[in-house]
C-alpha cells in the first residue's frame, strides 16, 4: 500500500501530538532589554562614573525585567498557558565591550576605568592640504562616562496549559 506524504505527515503529527498532551515541562522564555542614562557630576572622576554605571544598571536590569515578563505574557496569551515561576535567567554578554552593554561593560581604558591619560596634540596650519606639523604635544587625564547603560536578558518561566472549556 502507498502512503503519500501528505497522509503520512498527518499520521506522524497525530503520534507526535499524542505524546505531548501530557505537560512534561514546558516552559516559556522571553527576552527583554533596559536601557539607562549614565548621571554622573562634574568634575567627572573615576569613582562618580563607576557608581553612576552602578546605579544606571540596576534600573536597566528592572527594566530588563519587566520586558521579558511582559513579552512571556504576551506568549503565554497567545499559547494558551499560565505563566509560573522563573526556571532560569541568562543576561547573554555582548563582545562590544563599551557599546554593547552586558556583563563586559567597560571604561575606555579597560574593565571599569573611565579615566587616564591621552595624548593631547597641537598643530601647526595646514601646508597643502595636509596636516601642519606637531608644535606641542602633552599626556592630560581625561574621563569618558558612557552615555547610557544597555541590559538584556532572557528569562525563561515554568508554563502550564490551561485547561480546555468544559463542554456542555
Amino acid at each position: 500500500m502507498r502512503v503519500t506524504r501528505g497522509v503520512a505527515g498527518v499520521i506522524a503529527g497525530l503520534v507526535l501530538a499524542g505524546g505531548a498532551g501530557v505537560a512534561h515541562g514546558e516552559t516559556i522564555t522571553a527576552a527583554g532589554t533596559g536601557q539607562a542614562r549614565v548621571l554622573a557630576a562634574a568634575p567627572l572622576t573615576n569613582a562618580k562614573i563607576t557608581r553612576a554605571v552602578t546605579i544606571a544598571r540596576k534600573v536597566a536590569v528592572a527594566d530588563a525585567f519587566d520586558a521579558a515578563r511582559n513579552q512571556a505574557t504576551r506568549f503565554a496569551i497567545v499559547g494558551g498557558f499560565n505563566l509560573g515561576a522563573i526556571q532560569a535567567i541568562e543576561e547573554p554578554g555582548s563582545p562590544y565591550g563599551y557599546f554593547g552593554g552586558g556583563p563586559f561593560t567597560t571604561g575606555r581604558f579597560g574593565p571599569g576605568q573611565y579615566c587616564g591619560k591621552i595624548m593631547q596634540v597641537r598643530r601647526g596650519p595646514r601646508v597643502n592640504g595636509r596636516r601642519g606639523p606637531i608644535i606641542s604635544q602633552r599626556q592630560v587625564t581625561r574621563c569618558f562616562k558612557p552615555p547610557f547603560v544597555s541590559v538584556t536578558v532572557s528569562v525563561t518561566y515554568d508554563a502550564t496549559p490551561i485547561p480546555p472549556p468544559p463542554t456542555l
